[in-house]
């Protein structure tokens, strides 16, 4: 097919043009770990004491172990925080069994996620933020800035509900 001169022209111009640099390889960021941090099995539990003690029927009916965690700080020279009223050591002894080795494993590795969530948020950020400043004429900068803002928004949203779970885990 014969190509008319002002095509030809353009083409010629691209071709015997300025001399192209080469374009550095620009990679994508990944979040998926993320996303894995997200789905973890721990964040859908419900995180409370051990039920076989004395005390922990009334705590699962009443459904205040995060109230009665948050208490125990409360609670000294066997004066209960909730009542006020002077106990036994027994019963102190009892509310501090209900919260076993199990129910602080399980913050724990809230707290771990939350640590981890928060280091890969700010690696991803940073990484589209390079992007961003990188000048590339082969990226979209308006829309990569907007879809910045949307992640660094849903990010920030998901690090409270993290930090919600790890104060009220049940």
């Amino acid at each position: 097919a014969l190509k008319d001169l002002a095509e030809l022209s353009e083409r010629a111009a691209t071709v015997f043009g300025p001399i192209k640099t080469h374009a550095t390889l620009l990679l994508a960021p990944n979040g998926s770990r993320l996303v894995e941090i997200e789905a973890a099995p721990i964040l859908a539990k419900r995180i409370v004491g051990k039920e076989d003690v004395d005390i922990g029927p009334l705590i699962k009916k009443l459904r205040n172990s995060d109230w009665v965690k948050e208490g125990l700080q409360y609670f000294h020279d066997d004066r209960c925080p909730f009542c006020q009223q002077d106990t036994d050591h027994a019963f102190r002894e009892k509310i501090n069994e209900y919260f076993d080795e199990q129910y602080q494993a399980d913050i724990d590795a809230i707290s771990g996620l939350i640590q981890t969530y928060a280091t890969l948020s700010e690696a991803v950020l940073t990484h589209i933020e390079a992007l961003i400043s990188s000048d590339s004429d082969h990226l979209d900068i308006p829309l990569i800035s907007h879809l910045h803002d949307t992640l660094k928004s849903s990010l920030g949203l998901n690090a409270q509900h993290l930090d919600r779970k790890k104060k009220e885990p049940s």
